[in-house]
C-alpha cells in the first residue's frame, strides 16, 4: 500500500512539473494524485481507523484556524459599523 501511494504521489509531482508539456493543470494534476492517494489508503486500510485519524487531525487544524482567526473577527465587528448614515455627508 506505501508503495503504492509513493509511485501515485512521484507520477503526480512530475505531472506538475511537465505540465507545459503535458498540457494539463497543475491543480488538476495535484488533485487527481491527492485522490488516488486517499482512495488507496481508505480502501486498503482500516477505514475506522482512517477517519479516526482523519477526525482526529481536523479536530486539531479546526481548533488553529478558530484560535488564529478569532482576532480578525473580533477587530472587524468592533469596526464594521462605526459609520452612520447620518454622519455620510
Amino acid at each position: 500500500m506505501a508503495s503504492l501511494m509513493v509511485v501515485l504521489f512521484v507520477l503526480g509531482y512530475a505531472a506538475i512539473a511537465c505540465e507545459a508539456r503535458l498540457q494539463v493543470n497543475k491543480a488538476a494534476s495535484a488533485l487527481l494524485a491527492g485522490v488516488l492517494c486517499w482512495a488507496v489508503l481508505i480502501l486498503n486500510g482500516d477505514a475506522g481507523e482512517t477517519v479516526r485519524r482523519l477526525m482526529e487531525h481536523l479536530g486539531e487544524i479546526a481548533s488553529i484556524l478558530s484560535s488564529s482567526s478569532a482576532p480578525w473577527r473580533s477587530s472587524m465587528s468592533s469596526t464594521s459599523m462605526t459609520a452612520s448614515p447620518s454622519s455620510r455627508g
